[in-house]
């Protein structure tokens, strides 16, 4: 992923940053369709958490501003229901 440059915005920066952090943070592969499927969706579901952030921090449009708002709720929720998964079946 690319890295901040000299004269990104902060909002840019903030993406970018997300975007290299989920990256580095996936987890490896298991070789279970199922298990990784979760692992992989929800370090994509924190990653979309963390872009929402940068929305809700530098955005003007109040559309825009809601619908990251609504992002997070959304994602919030489906890291749970993987994580319960991933809990009841020994991850």
């Amino acid at each position: 992923m690319s890295m901040p440059a000299d004269g990104d915005s902060d909002a840019t920066r903030g993406y970018k940053l997300s975007m290299t952090k989920m990256m580095d943070d996936m987890p490896a592969f298991t070789g279970n369709v199922d298990t990784d499927f979760m692992k992989q969706m929800r370090g994509h579901h924190q990653a979309a958490i963390s872009m929402t952030e940068v929305e809700i921090a530098n955005g003007d449009d109040q559309e825009a501003k809601q619908l990251a708002e609504t992002i997070i709720s959304d994602q919030r929720a489906e890291i749970e229901l993987i994580d319960a998964w991933l809990s009841k079946n020994g991850e």
